[in-house]
């Protein structure tokens, strides 16, 4: 049926109109976070069917890889893989398709969120960890090759994790938690420094470590944030002009 006799049709029959503004409703919520990836059936057409499930649908939700299946499939099996994602450190499940080593794109988990309380909860917790890195140690993360493969592995603890903290001076990594019981062990030190000077991990390694490394620190350490508010209040101080007509005199840490 041509659009122009549609829309006529809808301004006459309350039934059609309904039914029209009930199908405009679902993709407007299937688009809300996956917009790229709907995928209906032509105009006029039966709704796509779903490999998965057989069933039809209004749309389906296509990864960028190219397969495709319904929103309750993607839930069923978004939830299943959420114990390993745990597990192995992953930031997301990858694709349906058993054969298809591509992640589940960002907007269909996103969607699939809105849907499962299992996943949204798994999604908060590794969003919150990310985002703290981002924002601690941007530049020198080490991730894994694809959000659905499992995190890298630290040469420390040997434990996984979503990402690990590399020294760009010489190239040693391991994770933030054993970075941070690293920069513990040296606190003394920067404490008689009055500046965070630190040594690398790695063994026999005499290079400084990065700034980053120091900043991700403070985020897991209370020890580490306890001296960098010191650290803060003496950098304040320096900048005070009466410390600076008096800069003759040593100013203590408290």
């Amino acid at each position: 049926m041509a659009e122009e006799i549609w829309r006529h049709v809808e301004s006459l029959s309350p039934a059609v109109r309904n039914f029209s503004m009930e199908n405009s409703k679902e993709l407007q919520r299937l688009r809300a976070n996956a917009e790229d990836a709907v995928m209906e059936a032509p105009a006029g057409m039966a709704g796509p069917t779903c490999s998965t499930c057989g069933n039809q649908h209004l749309a389906l939700l296509r990864n960028p890889c190219g397969h495709a299946t319904c929103e309750d499939c993607w839930k069923t099996f978004a939830e299943k893989q959420i114990p390993e994602c745990q597990h192995s450190r992953r930031l997301r499940p990858h694709c349906f398709n058993p054969l298809c080593n591509d992640a589940m794109s960002a907007g269909i988990f996103a969607h699939i969120c809105t849907l499962s309380a299992e996943v949204s909860i798994f999604a908060d917790h590794v969003d919150r960890d990310v985002k703290r890195l981002q924002q601690t140690a941007s530049e020198i993360l080490m991730w894994a090759s694809a959000p659905c493969q499992a995190g890298p592995i630290c040469t420390i603890c040997n434990e996984r994790c979503f990402a690990l903290l590399v020294n760009t001076e010489c190239g040693h990594a391991a994770c933030e938690q054993c970075w941070s019981i690293w920069v513990e062990t040296q606190l003394p030190r920067c404490r008689d420094e009055k500046q965070p000077f630190l040594r690398c991990l790695g063994e026999r390694c005499q290079a400084a470590v990065v700034a980053s490394i120091w900043s991700n620190s403070c985020s897991c350490s209370d020890e580490v944030l306890g001296l960098e508010r010191l650290f803060e209040r003496r950098r304040s101080l320096q900048k005070n002009c009466l410390y600076l007509q008096r800069r003759r005199q040593p100013l203590l840490l408290q």
